[in-house]
């Protein structure tokens, strides 16, 4: 009876310790995406020519202020997975890169009670990837591939609006 509790305990523990190591190196991925966009190194370049309606209206939203590598949002709402699954809670991170093309989308939802999964979802050198994980560490679903990427950057291109900083960064239509 000893040993068998041993054992118990032992597979609990090692079960524990697989999803922390699981669980650590999905955000350490998320982490470096994230670096990635932020840490981008781009010789300042001349803006090309904008018609003078954007001219005006980035000396008016931008002023002085630098423009940054990415622009950080943070979400708070509801989503599900088809019209026949319930709504489900979600708060989100979201960074969307000015300089470099790209976006990571980082979502933690309860999926039922004191059952969370964690999303990440981005765009970055072209390519797109949409993985959601139990925990953060059991894989439940993952999207990749050239339909994927696809996706990934009309959803890049139609988030852009959501920071002025892109209609300076000289990259109006140039996306990998």
């Amino acid at each position: 009876m000893r040993s068998g509790l041993k054992a118990v305990a032992l597979v609990g523990a090692g079960g524990l310790l697989a999803h922390q190591w699981t669980a650590a190196g999905f955000r350490r991925r998320a982490d470096a995406i994230v670096a990635r966009l932020e840490h981008v190194s781009v010789a300042e370049v001349p803006i090309p020519p904008a018609p003078a309606i954007v001219q005006s209206f980035a000396r008016r939203a931008i002023r002085h202020n630098r423009v940054p590598n990415t622009v950080r949002l943070s979400q708070r709402g509801e989503l599900r997975g088809s019209l026949a699954d319930p709504w489900r809670r979600f708060t989100a991170e979201q960074v969307i890169g000015i300089r470099e093309p790209g976006f990571v989308w980082r979502a933690r939802m309860q999926a039922a009670p004191l059952v969370s999964a964690h999303i990440l979802d981005y765009y970055l050198d072209g390519e797109g990837l949409l993985e959601a994980r139990l925990f953060g560490s059991w894989r439940l679903a993952r999207a990749a591939g050239p339909h994927v990427s696809k996706g990934e950057l009309m959803r890049y291109l139609a988030e852009r609006g959501y920071s002025r900083y892109w209609i300076v960064s000289g990259k109006f239509s140039k996306s990998r």
